[in-house]
């Protein structure tokens, strides 16, 4: 999950959260992903081609990719979660880099993801712009993030998260951080919230057209204890694009 374009005090945040974020995102059902997996799976759809996973976290979404059947490379700026997921066997290739700064050649990949990333990113525009130098002509770019109204929602958490309060309104963007304490695993989240133009602006700024976007539900057949709620409301939106020329 945790991504930033530079080092500096958000990365530094996710290096401290790293041993929280392993035991929070690998314990099945405990949280959103295990939900909507079902769904990304079919979002993504099967492949054969070079993926990359840009802030891989512990490495669960690689190993979905993998299973789709992509060769997968795995990269994140935080070492623990880039060991975390080596040690899982999540991915074929690891790389420890911020997403401004990817160690690969240009047009060395079929598909890259974006899980929740973009949420987490201080400097979109410019992590937008490598990830299209790596895309292939006919690649395809895959986006999730916290939908911009969920995000802006002033209320309680499910499960006992406590969501700041935003003083921007929808429009502006700022800096949040939320702690969440559920099963006797605790998680303290931090990044940004922003406005879907935000989003869908650095994507035409950096080489992308939108083929895509929907609002996903959870699967149906998902115990995870949210699931009533973000059937009725946007948890996530999910965004497919395509470099442009």
């Amino acid at each position: 999950m945790p991504l930033f374009s530079r080092k500096g005090a958000d990365i530094a945040h996710w290096e401290g959260a790293a041993e929280d974020w392993i035991a929070w995102a690998r314990r099945p059902g405990h949280d959103a992903y295990w939900a909507y997996e079902p769904v990304l799976r079919a979002f993504i759809g099967a492949g054969a081609g070079a993926a990359i996973d840009i802030g891989c976290g512990e490495g669960r979404v690689s190993a979905l990719l993998v299973a789709l059947g992509y060769h997968v490379t795995a990269i994140d700026p935080v070492e623990r979660m880039v060991a975390a997921a080596r040690e899982k066997g999540s991915a074929d290739a690891y790389a420890i880099a911020p997403a401004a700064q990817i160690p690969f050649a240009s047009e060395s990949f079929d598909l890259a993801l974006m899980y929740n990333i973009l949420t987490v990113l201080e400097n979109i525009p410019k992590a937008l712009a490598e990830t299209r130098r790596l895309l292939r002509p006919d690649g395809r770019l895959v986006i999730s993030v916290t939908h911009p109204f969920s995000e802006r929602a002033e209320k309680e958490g499910e499960d006992g998260a406590t969501i700041l309060r935003l003083e921007e309104g929808y429009f502006g963007r700022e800096r949040y951080s939320m702690r969440a304490e559920r099963a006797g695993l605790r998680m303290d989240f931090a990044g940004w919230t922003q406005p879907l133009s935000l989003y869908t602006e650095a994507l035409a700024r950096a080489g992308f057209a939108i083929t895509r976007m929907i609002e996903p539900q959870p699967s149906p057949r998902s115990p995870w204890r949210g699931r009533e709620r973000w059937t009725k409301f946007p948890l996530f939106l999910w965004i497919e694009a395509r470099p442009l020329g």
